[in-house]
């Protein structure tokens, strides 16, 4: 059967997808682009802002009502997603061998994206995620190790860790960053990169990785959502401003030339002008060059949904795009001091000439010359191109 997949949100849900397409294509099934070309779609939705969830459910409702007579799946982490859909791909993909059914090879990533945690036991005030995807659930260290060096085998130079929320990861009594360690002993020519880490819950550990492995990507992303005090606690979050600060500071102190980014969740209930402003002086005050700013959406069934407080939705956005304009001037300042500077490149394409790809600071660049998709490229940056903030090598 020919096969469509549409993949929404964030790491995790790649990582689940790539997973599923190698098992696909292992059960003697063909992938293709356009949904009007597949007997199957199989849409993998987002549920972590009310807008993502709708974007999800209107595209699924096009593709029944413009795609009749094709089975249209929709699974991962949507409210909405079908019952049976799991168990009716599982028996798709039931011819596939084995050995494809604990781990498939990736087929169309220049990184791999590899599962290591799913679900979350956190009770966050404004998250709908824990309900969708449940409790928090590790795979098995030795595992991931067997997958990690299949990765390698097969000519990956990087792999970028993802789960719902990494430092829940327990195996026994092995923690991510014990799994990061034993990852990286698994061979060389490679690297790590880690998702997004939730602050508060494994500081030390997470500073100390950077600080021993310089195979470990040097960018930290964290689940910030905010830097104030007080909303912090109305969101029920693990962290402080003081724990948040020594963070960053222990990563720049083990990393100087690392890069942070952060997401941010603007109008929670109760966001005074203060407390925006105590989350944008911090993410200046750290030089936070990625952001992905959100306005808040209300969830039912949140905590946060019957708060009191309700931020005017024209606020929340204003607040979003100054965030998203900041963190623009800032990568642009960041990406000048690395003229004359060297990187390593996990190349993703290659055409006319040149290739791109992504530095270990998760900064883009091109690099004159075609080089292998998914090779590691060592290059000297010589410029920056403003207009698509591109280093150029």
């Amino acid at each position: 059967m020919k096969i469509a997949t549409i993949t929404f949100g964030c790491r995790l849900n790649k990582a689940e997808s790539s997973a599923f397409e190698a098992r696909a294509v292992a059960a003697g099934h063909e992938l293709v682009h356009a949904p009007a070309d597949a007997d199957i779609i199989v849409v993998r939705g987002c549920s972590v802002t009310a807008n993502a969830e709708k974007d999800c459910e209107k595209l699924i409702a096009n593709m029944r009502k413009y795609h009749t007579g094709k089975q249209v799946f929709a699974i991962g982490c949507l409210p909405g997603k079908d019952a049976n859909a799991s168990a009716e791909l599982g028996r798709l993909l039931a011819p596939a061998p084995a050995s494809a059914k604990n781990f498939a090879i990736p087929l169309k990533s220049a990184r791999a994206f590899l599962k290591v945690q799913d679900g979350c036991n956190s009770k966050c005030a404004y998250c709908i995620v824990p309900q969708v995807r449940g409790r928090s659930k590790s795979e098995n260290f030795d595992k991931l190790l067997e997958q990690s060096r299949r990765i390698v085998d097969a000519g990956f130079t990087e792999i970028v860790l993802t789960g719902c929320n990494l430092v829940q990861y327990r195996s026994k009594k092995q923690s991510l960053a014990d799994l990061v360690e034993a990852i990286l002993a698994v061979g060389d020519g490679f690297r790590i990169r880690l998702g997004s880490i939730e602050p508060g819950v494994m500081d030390k550990d997470i500073i100390e990785l950077f600080a021993r492995n310089p195979r470990v990507c040097r960018h930290l992303h964290l689940s910030l959502q905010s830097a104030s005090n007080d909303i912090l606690k109305a969101m029920l979050r693990p962290c402080n401003l003081k724990k948040l600060n020594a963070l960053c500071e222990g990563f720049r102190n083990a990393v100087p030339e690392g890069t942070l980014g952060a997401d941010v969740i603007c109008g929670f209930p109760g966001e005074s002008e203060e407390d925006f402003m105590v989350t944008r002086r911090f993410l200046a005050l750290w030089d936070f060059a990625q952001i992905h700013a959100f306005p808040y959406s209300e969830r039912p069934g949140t905590l946060a949904a019957a708060m009191e407080g309700a931020i005017v939705k024209k606020t929340r956005q204003e607040r979003a795009r100054l965030l998203i304009r900041d963190a623009g001037l800032r990568r642009l300042r960041i990406m000048d001091s690395w003229v004359g500077k060297e990187v390593d490149v996990c190349v993703e394409k290659s055409a006319n000439g040149t290739s791109e790809g992504w530095s270990g600071e998760y900064l883009h660049v091109k690099i004159e010359g075609e080089h292998p998709r998914r090779s590691l490229v060592h290059a000297t940056i010589s410029g920056v191109d403003k207009f698509t903030q591109t280093l150029l090598a």
